[in-house]
């Protein structure tokens, strides 16, 4: 069940254009003739072609670590930092860093708030996940007794705030740039206009570039 729909999609994030998610020069250049897209919508196949693929691979290093963790309850728990790391970095080398390496002319707030919201927020979660005073003090056999369960202890709503945290600011620099528009974005975000998303956590799309 999970083989067969991994191996063909990487098939097509392997194709002469799906593969250049980091560049838009290239992904236009060798986009695929027998696959006819509007413009700016290169960007937004090839980025949820990589993304559904990141999906895939956290499955899969997920499961592995939960085998190998065997019966530390906290252990297979600090699993969660896979899917973690892979969405967001994913997302911060496509997104923010990417726009800013463009040297945009307008808009620069976005991408460093974004990207510096999103750096506090993962190592703050990679901490709780991992420290002993963290997820795993709220998962302790005895401690789930309780009314609350987990969610007595102080890490696990410490956790779910940074989530929202970060969501709730990344989504808010995304829709206050400047140069957004609502037809297709040729000059958008202070750069040249090849369609590549600035895609948040949330999973919206908004074409900067």
């Amino acid at each position: 069940l999970w083989s067969v729909p991994f191996c063909l999609l990487n098939q097509i994030v392997l194709m002469r254009g799906f593969r250049n998610v980091l560049s838009s020069y290239d992904t236009l250049a060798e986009w695929p003739e027998h696959i006819s897209l509007n413009r700016p919508y290169h960007g937004l196949a090839s980025t949820r072609c990589h993304a559904a693929n990141g999906g895939f691979y956290a499955e899969l290093f997920w499961n592995c670590w939960i085998i190998y963790q065997d019966s530390n309850v906290a252990g297979r728990l600090a699993g969660i930092s896979i899917p973690l790391i892979i969405f967001n970095v994913g997302m911060l080398l496509g997104g923010p860093v990417n726009f800013l390496v463009r040297k945009p002319k307008t808009d620069r707030w976005v991408a460093e708030t974004y990207l510096l919201v999103s750096l506090f927020a993962v190592e703050g979660l990679l901490l709780l996940n991992h420290a002993g005073f963290g997820i795993s003090a709220a998962v302790e056999p005895g401690a789930l007794h309780g009314v609350f369960g987990p969610y007595h202890h102080w890490s696990v709503w410490l956790w779910n705030v940074l989530l929202v945290a970060q969501t709730l600011i990344t989504r808010y620099a995304v829709t206050n740039a400047e140069e957004l528009k609502a037809g297709p974005p040729w000059n958008a975000g202070g750069c040249d206009p090849q369609g590549i998303l600035f895609s948040s956590i949330l999973g919206f799309d908004l074409h900067l570039l």
